[in-house]
Parts: structure tokens; sequence; C-alpha cells
């Protein structure tokens, strides 16, 4: 997303001159008060510009910057004074100011699940709007949906057939190819996992990506509408970077 940044160059001092005749006045009877410089009413800013943590921190920074020049001294002709940084007021801003990256992580953390599997021991990190669905008897996988069901996410497991159905990476790759067939616009393979996406007649976008072991293999795949491929596509990229396709074997996973 691409915003419009602007900045507004403070303002300086007018160049002076001092009258001779005055210099023998006391410095305090010289010194006026310079009114204040009216500003221009602010325009409309698209609220969507406030979406990125980069500009939650240059907002609270920019703000920072005028509550320090509000608790200083007022600019005179002849000099100038700043208030110490140690003054109460500039305290509470630079604390709020360092507080702020901390409280702003846990709101965005907050905004995203993990769920683990219990029979396959992979996890999975999703969004916090979508909505799980039951889990399956055999405790397989899981699938979510959006409260208006434009974006759909699954996560599966299941054991691997090498006999009569000689399962591998490879045939899973070719067959999948072949039954998406144009759709595919993305696809790439590696030594236990792969990934094909696109977009399919009714105009969604895919997301799939399958890891293969000796004895099971997961897999997990998100639609959503093509028109909203920047909003979803970030959601592509945290869901795949965060899910965890194995753990640790404990024992304890149908393996």
């Amino acid at each position: 997303m691409n915003a419009d940044y602007r900045s507004i160059a403070p303002s300086t001092l007018d160049s002076i001159s001092i009258n001779p005749q005055l210099a023998s006045h006391s410095l305090g009877n010289a010194r006026r008060r310079r009114k204040p410089r009216a500003t221009a009413a602010p325009s409309a800013v698209d609220l969507s510009f406030y979406s990125c943590p980069f500009a939650v921190y240059f907002c609270a920074f920019c703000a920072f910057l005028r509550l320090s020049r509000f608790f200083t001294n007022h600019e005179s002709p002849i000099t100038f004074h700043f208030s110490p940084l140690t003054s109460r007021p500039c305290v509470k801003s630079l604390l709020l100011l360092l507080l702020l990256p901390s409280l702003s992580h846990s709101a965005f953390a907050s905004d995203w699940k993990q769920e683990t599997n219990a029979r396959w021991g992979y996890v999975l990190t999703y969004p916090s709007s979508l909505i799980p669905e039951p889990l399956p008897t055999d405790g397989g996988g899981r699938r979510y949906h959006s409260a208006d069901n434009e974006v759909s996410l699954a996560a599966f497991g299941s054991h691997t057939h090498t006999g009569e159905r000689n399962e591998t990476l490879e045939s899973f790759w070719q067959k999948e190819l072949a039954e998406r067939g144009s759709t595919v616009t993305y696809k790439i393979k590696k030594n236990n996992w792969y990934v094909i996406s696109g977009v399919n007649p009714n105009g969604y976008e895919f997301y799939h990506k399958v890891f293969f072991y000796p004895t099971y293999w997961v897999e997990f795949e998100i639609t959503y509408p093509h028109a909203q491929q920047d909003r979803y596509d970030a959601w592509v990229t945290r869901i795949s970077h965060d899910f965890v396709p194995a753990l640790p074997d404990n024992g304890n996973y149908d393996r």
C-alpha cells in the first residue's frame, strides 16, 4: 500500500536587526512575543494509511515532537531556549513513544490465532476473523471460513499409502497439475514439499501447499476472491511462513 507522506518544514526565526539606540534598553523590555502563525485546516486523510504499523510509529513520533515544542519557551526576537528534556510533560511523551511498539505488537498479535493439530502434530496460524468449523471425529484437520464465506482455509493430514496407491510427492504433484490445468499461475516443488497456486474458473485465488513424509503428509489450502488479492495476499504470506508441518515427534502423533 502506497501512502502519501507529507512533511511540514518547521518554522524558523525571522531575520532581525537591532537599532543601536535601543541597545541600552532593558533586554526584557525589548523582547516581544510573536504571534503564532496560522495553520491551514487539515485535509481529509485516507484512513487506510493508519493500518500500516510504520504509519502508527510515524504519527506517534510527530505527536511527540508537537508536544515537545508546546512545552518549550516561546521564541523571542533575540534568543530562545528549549525546556529540559527532563521536564515532566516531555518525559511522559517520550515514555509513551517508547512503549508504543510493544503495545502495537500486542494489538497486531491478537489479530491471529494458532492451532496445533493433536493427531498429526502440525501448527496452523490463521487470522482471528476466520471462523473454525467443528473438528472432524478423526481429528484429521479443520476448515475455517470468513463471516461472508468469501475466504476459506483448510488444513489436514493423512497417512501415506505407498503400496497399491503408490503415493509419492511426485505423484501428488503431477496429479494436481493435471487437475488444475491452465488455472495454475505459480508452482514450485522441493525435496519434501510443493506449492501450486492460481485462479480458478470462479474467480477465486487458491494457494495449496503439501508436505510429504514417508508415513504421512499434511497440507493447507486457502481460497479468496481474486478481486481482493491485495488484501489477502498478506494472509497467504503469513500463513505459509508460520505454518509448522511437523512438531518434534513425542510418540503421541499418528505418524
